[in-house]
């Protein structure tokens, strides 16, 4: 519904909000932490696990879990997760792609599991998403 959708949005500002405020403040990133976005920003289109990022940036899977939540406010799942759906909306409302062609190049081999997840994050389906930003 608009008002699901504007809620979104609202929820959506306010983390941009957050996440500027984050910004001025001056705090910053570890270097491993900045090499891990680096990485997840170059590669999101890909299979991407903890394990293989771990082993990129030369540290335990453990050690960098904790470290990455303790330094963003989010683990590394939900963190690839939020990356993925932010491209993807910026594919459908910009680029005429298929919905298919988008989750494939976000990262998401399967349309189903794609579009729940699109659906649970930003509480429209990619496809009504399209349309309403095209």
């Amino acid at each position: 519904t608009l008002e699901q959708l504007i809620g979104r949005v609202k929820g959506e500002v306010d983390e941009l909000c957050a996440l500027l405020q984050k910004k001025r403040s001056g705090e910053r990133y570890s270097a491993a932490v900045k090499e891990v976005i680096r990485y997840v920003e170059e590669h999101f289109g890909e299979r991407i696990s903890l394990e293989q990022v771990a082993e990129e940036v030369f540290l335990s899977k453990p050690y960098l879990s904790t470290l990455f939540k303790k330094e963003t406010g989010q683990n590394f799942v939900d963190y690839l997760t939020d990356l993925r759906i932010g491209k993807a909306k910026e594919l459908l409302s910009g680029e005429d792609l298929s919905v298919q062609d988008v989750a494939e190049r976000v990262g998401y081999q399967d349309l189903k599991y794609f579009s729940k997840l699109f659906k649970k994050v930003t509480g429209v389906s990619p496809s009504d998403y399209k349309k309403l930003y095209r």
